[in-house]
């Protein structure tokens, strides 16, 4: 992910010709500027949608390729076609693959991992 520059994000405040509010103003976007980039790097922030056609049979673990570059913190069930409950399969993620189960079969899915 490119990192925005300050100046990308907010005004300019060198044409604030009172002291005090130019002051102000680089204080406020300051602040401003270290909460955004706070905000993204939360990990729920840093996410990626990911879609799995076939479960296969209930209760087997199936494995998904993420692309994070990063072991995966969780994930989110966000559609499924079926009724069903994806859970974690035990077996330890990667920077490249979730390793999950679902207890219904052949169900499509799609997650968010973050």
């Amino acid at each position: 992910m490119a990192k925005l520059l300050r100046s990308q994000l907010f005004p300019s405040t060198t044409k604030i010709e009172d002291s005090a509010t130019r002051s102000f103003a680089e204080k406020l976007i300051t602040f401003l500027d270290d909460t955004f980039r706070k905000i993204a790097n939360i990990p729920f922030n840093q996410s990626e949608k990911l879609a799995v056609a076939d479960t296969g049979n209930a209760n087997t673990e199936f494995s998904v390729t993420q692309y994070l570059g990063r072991v995966p913190n969780g994930f989110i069930l966000t559609k499924s076609d079926k009724a069903c409950s994806v859970y974690d399969s035990g077996t330890a993620w990667t920077t490249t693959l979730v390793y999950l189960k679902c207890d219904t079969a052949n169900v499509a899915i799609e997650i968010y991992v973050f």
